[in-house]
């Protein structure tokens, strides 16, 4: 049999047509249900339609119209990952925000990746976390944009002039070492604020350089800009890859919502196009930030969803983050703490996780329907039986039980042998009264017909003295 099931096919997320626009009109609700069914499985431990047992990084098209409590097995494309998240290295290393402007570009050599996107003078003052854009990449080249990947900012105010107070965000030890962090300035004095600029670490835990305390002069000291108009932005990406291989593997469900992929590969079945699944897997949290579970804010920072926060900090941080609020009455609050940004396989990890969760959702025929071969397995009744029946056979066998332990315990009788026969038959009256009958019968009579000469007696048993037995007819 066939069955439908949810599918992929060409054009369907990214129109070739015009390969600067991301076609999502398609499923642009979906998005959002897609994000909140990442937060839902990740954060709330609710599990949503069927799990896969055997592997974190397996992405399952399964049948639209199959039950949870219905056996079967089916063939289907399906994806796996080979997830990997890393610290991108970006240039330029420092870079000016232009209030008259406000769009600033990188790029990203060792990924080929180039990212334009606009920044407000809000943005550069508190802390922030974006997903960057499938559209915002126009510049990189169209081999990396198939490829899957997916990038996060994470900049961070630091200074004196950091809205509502600064956000440090520290790393775990080690993990930025290799990492180059952008620092941008706004400012709407004109003039340019860097004369060379500087990379380095994450914000530091005393707020930072500020730009008069000679640590980050912005031209070097030979400038008059009005240092106290600038502002200073630290901002790292993560960049994300799924990496996926499409296969065609066959499916089974186990009837109780739970499936496993088998290990052999099998000519493709079509319902996933490679180029466009991998561009869907790119956006497939696009909506992460603001339909990921509730808003969490510290101080002035909107960080984005739980789920984001819990991303890149954790879920410690998110059950304490939401609920710091700035009291009324104090008018210089205090700065909030510092937040640790988790190891990047902590981040891997939970990437992964959150991108088999949304697939759930896109992969359940919001895009396409396709065919598959299934095979669905049916209960067979070979027998059937009812309440009596098994009342008679436990009695039965309860009574059968009885009678082989009184068996074993009965006592000791001489054996059915051919000496104890003869011994029971001496001073018997047996083998004369058979002779007699014998003659009388003649030779070839019957043993029947012999037997109704005897009439009606029968054999008796008897006990000599010496506690032997004796038979007798009577």
């Amino acid at each position: 049999m066939v069955t439908p099931i949810g599918a992929v096919h060409k054009d369907d997320v990214w129109n070739f047509s015009d390969p600067t626009v991301l076609d999502i009109s398609v499923s642009a609700n979906n998005f959002g249900q897609a994000a909140a069914v990442a937060w839902v499985e990740n954060f709330l431990h609710v599990p949503y339609s069927f799990q896969v047992t055997n592997g974190p990084n397996y992405i399952v098209p399964t049948p639209l119209e199959l039950p949870y409590d219905i056996a079967a097995h089916w063939m289907s494309d399906i994806a796996i990952l080979k997830p990997v998240c890393r610290w991108a290295s970006a240039t330029p290393s420092s870079q000016r925000l232009d209030p008259s402007s406000s769009n600033v570009s990188f790029s990203f050599p060792d990924e080929d990746v180039s990212l334009t996107y606009s920044m407000s003078m809000q943005e550069a003052s508190i802390t922030t976390i974006q997903y960057r854009d499938f559209t915002s990449m126009v510049g990189t080249v169209e081999n990396t944009l198939e490829s899957g990947v997916t990038l996060w900012s994470v900049s961070s105010c630091r200074g004196d002039n950091c809205q509502g107070g600064q956000v440090v965000i520290t790393p775990q030890a080690g993990e930025f070492a290799n990492v180059t962090v952008i620092h941008a300035s706004a400012s709407d004095t004109g003039g340019d604020p860097f004369a060379g600029g500087q990379a380095g670490g994450a914000a530091d835990d005393d707020g930072g350089d500020t730009p008069d305390g000679g640590g980050d002069t912005p031209d070097g000291g030979g400038d008059t800009t009005d240092d106290e108009s600038l502002i200073f932005t630290d901002v790292a990406f993560l960049l994300c890859q799924p990496n996926a291989v499409i296969d065609t593997r066959e499916v089974l469900h186990d009837g109780h919502g739970n499936l496993t992929v088998l290990d052999t590969s099998y000519p493709r079945q079509g319902n996933l196009n490679e180029t466009q699944t991998k561009v869907l897997l790119s956006n497939i949290l696009r909506q992460l930030s603001s339909a990921g579970g509730p808003a969490i804010t510290v101080g002035s920072s909107a960080l984005g969803s739980e789920s984001q926060v819990s991303l890149f900090f954790g879920r410690n941080v998110t059950a304490t983050a939401g609920k710091i609020r700035l009291p009324a009455q104090i008018k210089f609050p205090p700065p909030p703490p510092p937040l640790g940004l988790l190891p990047i396989e902590n981040i891997t990890e939970t990437y992964a996780r959150m991108v088999q969760s949304a697939a759930k959702v896109l992969l359940d025929g919001a895009f396409s329907v396709d065919n598959v071969p299934a095979r669905v397995l049916t209960e067979q009744v070979t027998f059937s039986s009812s309440v009596p029946h098994m009342i008679v056979s436990t009695v039965l066998v309860a009574v059968s039980l009885v009678v082989v332990v009184v068996s074993h315990f009965r006592k000791s009788k001489p054996s059915f042998t051919l000496f104890n026969i003869a011994a029971s038959l001496e001073g018997s009256e047996i083998p004369r009264m058979a002779g007699r009958v014998r003659e009388e019968a003649g030779l070839n009579a019957r043993e029947s017909d012999m037997v109704k000469m005897l009439g009606k007696k029968a054999v008796i048993v008897g006990s000599k003295g010496d506690g032997g037995v004796v038979l007798n007819l009577q």
